[in-house]
């Protein structure tokens, strides 16, 4: 299991057949440049794509600001590693709560809400495996064609990127979460010939 992200991006590494990197941080080589420069990028891709169980978190807002001069009451600050608002509550109902992300902040008419966000959480020992594989192809899937000068390997790449984010909205919809829309929101996107193939990259 990877611990670090050194181990993630050697993972992407693997699979384009390129040698390990010691540090992702201070390797100066043709690969690990490569990683380093999307890094960052596609994790946050991937965290907002899914709301992966391992990254939610829940957070008692505190009202930054009252309005007079739009739809909405009260300013709520964001959390500061928040990166998709899931949804928000009040007295432990959710339901039809109207709101809107502007910048950093969070606008409702709501007092004291509560929010379920997707986090940043950097530390990759605390990822799921499978979103720890999709941050993994995503990366290879991006500098592949820089790697390998094959845009085939891009696209196959691509492919199984799609194909693991669907076994992971499937798996997560038999997880005890109350509204699925999301996941199945994701899976009516989902070509079915992209989800019943095996070996995407095997072409």
């Amino acid at each position: 299991m990877a611990t670090t992200t050194t181990d993630v991006a050697n993972i992407a590494l693997l699979k384009l057949g390129e040698e390990l990197i010691a540090d992702l941080d201070s390797d100066t080589g043709r690969s690990g440049l490569a990683v380093a420069e999307v890094f960052v990028d596609t994790r946050n891709e991937v965290f907002r794509t899914l709301p992966w169980a391992c990254l939610v978190k829940r957070a008692n807002l505190v009202v930054s600001e009252t309005t007079n001069y739009s739809e909405f009451d009260l300013i709520y600050t964001l959390p500061a590693d928040c990166l998709r608002a899931l949804e928000i509550s009040v007295d432990s109902a959710s339901q039809n709560i109207i709101y809107r992300i502007e910048g950093p902040d969070l606008v409702t008419d709501e007092v004291d809400a509560n929010l379920r966000y997707v986090a940043a959480v950097e530390t990759p020992a605390t990822w799921d495996a499978t979103l720890l594989e999709a941050i993994a192809i995503k990366i290879a899937t991006k500098i592949a064609y820089r790697i390998t000068g094959n845009p085939n390997i891009a696209a196959a790449f691509l492919q199984e990127y799609i194909m693991t984010l669907a076994i992971a909205a499937k798996v997560a919809m038999t997880e005890g979460y109350e509204d699925s829309t999301p996941f199945i929101t994701f899976l009516q996107g989902v070509s079915p010939g992209v989800l019943f193939r095996t070996n995407p990259v095997e072409e």
